[in-house]
This record gives structure tokens, sequence and C-alpha cells, in this order.
């Protein structure tokens, strides 16, 4: 693409003098290039002009003495505005063309070979032009995206999207007909479960027409949650949804008896229970439209973001309800302090978020304050002193930030090395590359886009079959090393950076191809245990895809187990209700894992259908000790009165397994079998 020489050409001049700039400014008027520049002399005037100004193109000497090149360009980069910065020299020589490009020049050029220079300054102007032009087309486009989805939400038609026979979108009117309070409850409902026809082949005659390319329309009599029934006349046609071919499924509220039909639910509150900030939902739809204005406006933002350190230390000692009160004290102090932010959130179990209005040094210095006084506080909770320890990370949103989840990562990333350099406050800069390199989000989705991750497996020996053979599969990221990172210290991260739907697709996906090769060289029955995140969890598009590529492996659905923990089936019970009814139809199992508190089990066991519960390895610890073995052995024999299978890990020895067979259990685990290995090789004929 060519620079229209219609558009003017702002350029920052930073030169020895302003006579020595002119032969580039003539050059480019020669070239028929309209250009207005600005020759800076000093520091404090690039701060400036940087403030009140929009420059295209910023041309830099590195022999100058009138602003430190190296400072110029320092400042440049910081100010987040996109600014293709030219290095100038005398003469080409290798140390100055390395120092150029190392301090972020996109070129470096003699400034006395005016066609080169005016070439090189074209080029980035051209360049600039397409990144702009880039940037306004994807904001169209999420724009028009938004529109599209509130006309579908509020629509007064009902309009559900439909793949693999499943739903993976319905609006309001939709979830109003059949009953479901929102989108958790109905996603991966099977169509076929809702409507039903006479003769009972005809919808599935139908859609056949449908994936030829064909609309249709047909009578048909709907089933409300409650069992009530209505008739109805669906419009069917080919459809794309977020890119997936799915159909699209209409129905006329005019076309439809709705007097037998329950009222809506209420919408769903948008604050944390625990501390009356925004929920994470909340926080990220606004984030959103901060970033997208700053890009119309060309303003400046800045994000927090601040981490609680060593929860699960503060739960073993106040308990989940103390937790919950530490949470709020934590919360009170950050709303009275910064109180000219209207948008503060919760943003994970042990994380807030918040946006502030401005971005200037006041609101750093004021946030770094604040970390330091929360983490010298000593709080009071149900009698007990308690001390925090919070860190932070900012991240300024500039016309430069791709999106909301890049500025939310970014500050991730800055509050991760204030973790690990025991610093209360870091600002992420972008001109930082050795940390962005090291960072935990570029190595994890690096790992994903290069296939670098690995998968390891760890057998679950069944006590009482020999050849039932299963095995858990566990996900490692290697570092520059070669040594393999643990889940727990990448997990956040994937969380943060909206990743851990694909991490879970990249585990599943691979253990599919592993499983299926397996079982056809054994000719066994072999089931893989495979983690999900709540994201996944969430995710109505999961199941039909893991059900497209279980398909392409010809591999039956209860050749895997999906497991998820205790805390997480409770905190997100309504998605997993939904997700385990979409389990049932592909004949895939749940399993729930760090089990150990049936007091609260009975909601789990009453809306779930739970195949395995793996017990939690505090369970497992000193069974040597009679009163320890008693309350496994109490856990064990509660679980299987519910008929569900049994799991125990962490065996590190022989000496309890002998007690772990008088309790029942039905499958074993840990490093006494077998550590996690790169391959399904356990012997398990003959471990009975």
């Amino acid at each position: 693409m060519k620079p229209d020489n219609n558009t003017s050409l702002n350029l920052m001049m930073l030169h020895r003098t302003q006579h020595e700039a002119e032969p580039l400014l003539s050059g480019l008027r020669n070239r028929g290039q309209a250009v207005r520049s600005h020759f800076v002399a000093s520091a404090d005037e690039l701060n400036l002009v940087l403030d009140q100004q929009l420059f295209d193109i910023a041309c830099v000497h590195l022999s100058a003495d009138t602003v430190d090149p190296e400072i110029a360009i320092g400042i440049i980069q910081d100010s987040g505005k996109d600014i293709p910065i030219i290095g100038l020299v005398d003469s080409y020589t290798e140390d100055f063309i390395e120092k150029g490009l190392s301090l972020g020049a996109e070129a470096v050029v003699v400034a006395d070979h005016a066609a080169a220079v005016v070439h090189v300054v074209r080029r980035a102007f051209a360049q600039l032009q397409i990144r702009r032009q880039k940037r306004t087309l994807e904001h169209l486009l999420t724009e028009s995206e938004r529109r599209c989805q509130l006309l579908l939400n509020g629509s007064k038609d009902a309009i559900a999207y439909v793949h693999e026979g499943m739903h993976i979108y319905a609006n309001d009117s939709y979830r109003e007909l059949f009953g479901y309070d929102d989108m958790e409850e109905l996603a991966c409902m099977p169509l076929m479960d809702l409507v039903h026809s006479s003769p009972a082949d005809a919808i599935k005659s139908e859609l056949k027409k449908v994936a030829e390319g064909k609309k249709v329309q047909l009578n048909v009599t709907g089933e409300h949650e409650s069992g009530e029934t209505f008739e109805a006349r669906l419009s069917v046609s080919p459809a794309s949804y977020e890119g997936e071919a799915c159909i699209q499924i209409t129905i006329s509220k005019a076309e439809v008896n709705t007097e037998a039909l329950q009222a809506r639910v209420k919408e769903l509150a948008s604050l944390d229970a625990q501390t009356q900030l925004h929920n994470r939902q909340y926080f990220d739809d606004v984030l959103n439209d901060v970033v997208r204005e700053v890009h119309a406006t060309q303003g400046k933002r800045c994000l927090a973001f601040l981490q609680l350190v060593d929860m699960a230390k503060h739960k073993e000692q106040l308990g989940i309800a103390g937790t919950d009160l530490l949470l709020g004290f934590v919360a009170d102090v950050l709303r009275k302090t910064f109180t000219d932010v209207g948008v503060m959130a919760r943003y994970s179990d042990d994380a807030f978020a918040l946006i502030c209005p401005g971005d200037n040094d006041n609101y750093i210095t004021k946030t770094e304050r604040f970390v330091h006084a929360v983490s010298n506080h000593l709080f009071e909770v149900d009698g007990q002193t308690v001390q925090v320890e919070l860190h932070g990370g900012i991240s300024r949103i500039t016309e430069t930030t791709a999106s909301d989840v890049e500025a939310i990562t970014h500050a991730h990333e800055a509050c991760m090395r204030a973790i690990k350099k025991h610093k209360d406050l870091v600002v992420y800069r972008p001109g930082d590359q050795s940390d962005a390199e090291n960072s935990m989000v570029t190595k994890l989705r690096a790992a994903l886009t290069k296939n670098q991750l690995i998968i390891l497996f760890q057998p679950l020996v069944n006590l009482r079959v020999s050849s039932d053979e299963n095995y858990e599969v566990l996900v490692r990221l290697p570092n520059e090393h070669g040594d393999l990172i643990a889940p727990q210290e990448f997990l956040e991260a994937a969380n943060v950076a909206d990743l851990a739907c694909h991490l879970d697709r990249w585990v599943f996906k691979k253990t599919v191809l592993e499983l299926a090769k397996h079982r056809r060289e054994r000719s066994s029955n072999t089931r893989a245990f495979v983690h999900l995140t709540a994201a996944t969890i969430q995710d109505s598009t999961f199941l039909p895809w893991a059900n497209k590529a279980l398909r392409e492996a010809k591999l039956p659905g209860d050749a895997v187990v999906f497991q998820v923990s205790e805390q997480m089936a409770h905190n997100y019970l309504k998605a997993l209700k939904a997700f385990s009814k979409g389990l049932n139809v592909l004949h895939a199992r749940l399993a729930i894992g760090r089990f150990g508190h049936p007091d609260k089990a009975e909601l789990l066991l009453r809306h779930l259908h739970i195949n395995f519960i793996k017990v939690d390895p505090l369970y497992v610890r000193d069974l040597d000790n009679a009163e320890n073995l008693a309350q496994l052995t109490n856990l064990i024999s509660y679980i299987h009165q519910h008929e569900i299978a049994s799991i125990v890990p962490h065996i590190e020895n022989a000496q309890v397994m002998a007690g772990l067979w008088q309790a029942g259990v039905h499958y074993v685990q840990g490093h006494y079998l077998q550590q996690p290995i790169d391959a399904m090789s356990f012997p398990f004929e003959g471990e009975a």
C-alpha cells in the first residue's frame, strides 16, 4: 500500500539543528507528500508536544545533542502512541545501526541520503496507515457484532443457534419460551429434547434438508422445562455463529400459545456477594467499552490488578466464612481509598481490579500507597489477627492497546513481576522486552501456538478389576531450561488472558489423539480423565466441539471422563448442571476431584450425575494413624452409598493398600504405583 499523498504527514524531528533537518522535509515535499513538521529541542518539549499533538513519524538523529536519543525514544515508546521511529546517522557503522534497532527504531538510515530517508519514511507512513485502518475496521466489526448481538437479545421472536444437535446460543425470548433461566442451563441441551413432531422422525427429515442449504418450516410440539407443552412453528435455516457452521431456529411468539408458560427469572446481579464490588463479568464489559472509547478519543486510562498472596493459608486458618470476611475488609479499604474510581471489581477469588479515570502518576502513587498500607495492616477476623500480602500491577490503556484482554493481561503480568521481585507495585512498560518474553502469559501463548505443551499420564488402578485401564491426564509447560512448570503456576495467567478455554481444548485434542492411537494398538477400552477449567464449563460450544473431535478419532464418548474440583462444582453449579446434561448426550462421564465436604455434597449430588469422586489429598495423610484412617473410611463409605466410584490419590507407599482394600476403595493413584510419564504404558493386567 502506498501512502496517500493527500494525507498530510505529521513529522517529529529530533535533529542536531533545524537547518540540518530541512533537506529531508524538502525531499518529501518534492515527491508530492504533504508534510507538517515540528522540531523538538528538549525532553520537556517532547513530553509536552506528545500530549498536545498527533504525530505520524518520529525521525531521531542518533548523534543529536539537543535531546539524548535513548531518552527521547523511551519517552515516545512510553507515551503509548503508535509512532514509528526512524533512526538517522551520519554514516553506516555497525555500532550505530545496532544501537538504533535495539532502542526500537524501525530502520536506521544515513541522514544525508535524502532519497533513502524519504523512501523509509514514506514506507513507515504507509504501514502506519494500514495499522490505523486495521484498528478502525476491527472496531467497526466489533461494533457490528455487538449490535447484531443486541438485536438478537432484544428480539421478541425466540431465536437460537444449534450445532450438532445442541444449543450454543439462545436469546431471552427463546429461553423464556422453554422455561430456562439462563444460557448455562440451556447450553448443550439437545434440540430433540425440547421439540417433538408427529410422525416422530419428521424433524430429523426436515433438518437433513437444512444441512443441504435449504430453509424449512415445520409445526412441532414444544416442551417447557416444567413439563407443560405448547404448539409452535419453527423456521429453520443454515447459519454461522462465531465462525461455526450451525442452524438458526426462529419461533415467532405470535404463533405460540404462551399462556401456560412460566415468567422469566430475574437477571443476574452485577455485584460480587462477598465484597459488594462489581463481579468480573461486569468489569470485563466496562473494560471493553473503555478500550473502545480510548481508541476513539485517543485518550488515556490506566488499569490496576491487585493480587492477594497465600490465600490458601488464610483459608486453612480462618475457614471459608472467615476468608469471606477478610476479603470484605480489603474491599472496604479499596472502596474508601479510591472514592473517585467508579469501576472496581473482585476479579477472581483472591484478586481485585480497577480502572482509573485518567493516566497520571497520582493514581500510580495512590495505588502503591494502598498496596503498602493493606500489606502492613492488621485485620481482626473472628478474634484472630491476620496480615495479608498484597501486590499490584498497572497497565496503561492507550490507542495502541489492542483489546480489553491485552490490557488486563499486561496489568496481571506487571503484578506477577511485583510478586516475583517482592515489590508493592510494578508498572507495565511495552519497551521492557526481557520481562515480556519471560512472562507466563507469553510463555503459555507461545507454547499453545507452537504445540510445545506436554501431557503426562498417571494410572488409576482398579483394586478389583485388573483389566480396567484408566489414566489421569496432566499438562505441563516447559520453560526455557526444559524444566516442567506445574499447572498451578500458569493457570491463573491462562484465566486472566482468556487462554483457559484454548488450553483445555489443546489438552483434550492431544489426549484424544493419544488415546485413539493407544486403543487401536492395544485393542483396549482405556479411559482418560481430563481436567477442565471454569471457563470451559461455561463455554457452550465446547461439548459440540469435543463431540466432533471424538467422532473424528473414532472414539466413543465414554472413553473420556471430565474432571472438576469440588470447589469449582459449587462455584459454577448452574453451568456444570447444564454441562452434565450434555455429557449424558455424549455418554461421557463426570468426576469430582479434591472432595472432602460430604456435609455440603447433597446439592451436587442432587443436580449432577457424578460417576467418580476423588477424595481430597488431605484425607490420605498419615494413614498409619487409626483416627485418620477412620475419617477416610467414613468418607469412602459416604461416596459408595451414592453408588459412585471412589478414587484415592497420593498413594506413596505399600503400607496403606491393605486398609484401602478393606474400605472398599475402587481406584488408587500415586507415585508408589507410577509417577506421571509421557506414555500410557502401565501394566494393568495382574494388578488386582
